[in-house]
């Protein structure tokens, strides 16, 4: 409807045009009358104009809200996962790790793995949402949209990883710790 629209007031456009240009080599007082009228017609069409661009422009905004809804919900839903996780790897990055109970850390571990799983199903759900939305946008707004939620995709992605660094390295401590407590033993044993 709204390339018809934007066809038929081009055409108008066009038409009045020729006709103001016609309407020049008329009689005076006959050009006169008639280009006040025409020119009055080209208000009525550029007020016409103005609602076809406005209404264009609501009509693509809503279409935009519409398809970034989803992605937004998806990527706030994986943000608050983020931060489950990062609750609960928060042991793993705190300076006393080394002090820190084998107890701990491994009820730690358990949470921040399941955490984890939760974090990275998210994000797989995020992906997706987000290449399917990638294809149905189109135009610079879209676009422009699409990056920024891209940026918040890419800092929870990155936030993940440093997660998992950081419960990989709780896992080793642990074993370590596990190994030092059974030397340990072993050593008392022989002495």
């Amino acid at each position: 409807a709204s390339q018809k629209s934007q066809a038929a007031v081009n055409a108008a456009t066009t038409f009045l045009r020729t006709k103001l240009a016609e309407a020049k080599r008329l009689v005076p007082d006959l050009a006169a009358s008639v280009t006040e009228e025409l020119t009055a017609h080209q208000a009525r069409l550029e007020a016409a104009a103005k609602k076809l661009a406005d209404f264009k422009k609501e009509t693509m905004e809503r279409k935009m809200a519409a398809i970034m809804a989803e992605v937004v919900d998806a990527v706030s839903a994986c943000e608050k996962k983020m931060e489950v996780l990062t609750k609960a790897a928060e042991v793993f990055s705190s300076d006393s790790l080394e002090s820190t109970s084998s107890e701990t850390l491994k009820e730690a571990l358990e949470k921040t793995t399941a955490a984890e799983k939760e974090a990275s199903a998210a994000m797989l759900e995020v992906r997706k949402c987000f290449a399917s939305k990638q294809k149905e946008a189109k135009g610079p707004d879209a676009v422009q949209a699409l990056g920024k939620v891209q940026g918040r995709i890419n800092a929870c992605q990155q936030e993940l990883m440093k997660q998992k660094k950081a419960a990989a390295s709780g896992d080793k401590l642990i074993k370590g710790k596990e190994i030092l407590t059974e030397e340990d033993a072993k050593i008392k044993k022989i002495e």
